[in-house]
């Protein structure tokens, strides 16, 4: 089996997980008593639901393109700047999900930060000149909200805020989203089995979206101990 079959078959498996827990978490927004599109199960669904749109995208790169050394070629920059308009897709639930937490007392605010992330992002891939330049953009926009995600995630366990929700196991998968961001890049431009490591770094990213899906399922340890102690 060549490397596009396999990279297709992994980003397939991926595409459905994805819709799949979308699906999962626009239900439970449903038949929430209140609904609201800062609810974190909608926002949520939504990261999912544009992840999923942009695994079958890759699909298509990867069956068009055939290898990942093409990618800087300067033909492939226009439809290269599609996915990541599809990235910003994916970017901005969880964007908007930090402003509210942090600046919940301030419409105003969320709305103006939202704004201002989508408007520059949207520039700066639009004017992209190079694919290295939109890695070193994906960069610069993911660690900053991956690394305030984190802190935000431990803050909401700390506190035990949101029990429907497992912010702990979202923290740490937090942790290892960031953690393969760092090192896929590295994994991929290798020389030495650079599509071998393309397909096992998709894997690992598969169990990691996993764990946050589970998060909407499995609940906070601290609700069970509570639950417990009513029980008693």
């Amino acid at each position: 089996m060549d490397f596009v079959v396999e990279a297709i078959i992994v980003m397939g498996v991926r595409a459905i997980i994805l819709f799949g827990f979308s699906i999962m978490l626009f239900i439970q927004w449903l038949r929430s008593e209140k609904r609201s599109i800062k609810d974190f199960k909608f926002l949520f669904g939504l990261q999912f639901f544009f992840l999923s749109c942009a695994k079958v995208f890759d699909m298509y790169l990867t069956n068009e393109m055939g290898t990942l050394d093409v990618l800087s070629d300067p033909s492939h920059l226009p439809i290269l700047k599609l996915r990541w308009i599809l990235i910003i897709a994916n970017i901005v639930p969880v964007f908007s999900m930090l402003v509210f937490v942090w600046f919940y007392k301030s419409v105003k605010k969320q709305i103006l930060f939202n704004a201002v992330f989508i408007i520059i992002s949207l520039f700066l891939i639009m004017f992209a000149t190079s694919y290295l330049f939109l890695q070193i953009l994906l960069v610069v926009m993911l660690l900053p909200i991956v690394i305030l995600s984190i802190i935000t995630f431990f803050n909401l366990h700390k506190h035990r805020r949101l029990p429907q929700f497992n912010s702990l196991l979202m923290a740490v998968s937090q942790i290892l989203y960031l953690v393969m961001q760092i090192i896929r890049p590295i994994l991929i431009s290798t020389s030495f089995a650079h599509d071998i490591n393309y397909i096992i770094s998709e894997c690992i990213e598969i169990l990691i979206w996993i764990s946050m899906g589970l998060c909407f399922i499995i609940k906070p340890r601290f609700t069970r101990t509570q639950t417990q102690k009513i029980v008693v």
